[in-house]
């Protein structure tokens, strides 16, 4: 049986670091959040638990949860960046 989804949230700091102010923590946190979640996601295939993180920009909207609907049931081990294309340049 088993199953499920886990979405953990990093950031595109986590890519990109940066030089304001001492966010030099939280883009060290944020940055091992793939690794374990890809670790994650191999540990816990056989219990068909899928493990994603997803790396948001700056951006005022209400958190999305296709992650963890039936849907997105192919998707695991991924880094999913949704930043409008900021880190694209």
């Amino acid at each position: 049986m088993g199953g499920g989804s886990i979405a953990n949230v990093s950031s595109v700091l986590a890519r990109l670091g940066s030089e304001a102010g001492a966010v030099f923590a939280y883009c060290g946190t944020k940055g091992a959040l793939p690794a374990m979640s890809k670790a994650a996601a191999m540990e816990l295939a056989a219990d068909n638990i899928r493990v994603n993180s997803l790396h948001p920009g700056v951006i005022d909207t209400p958190m999305m949860v296709f992650l963890l609907s039936d849907e997105s049931s192919f998707v695991t081990g991924s880094e999913i960046t949704v930043d409008g294309g900021f880190t694209a340049h």
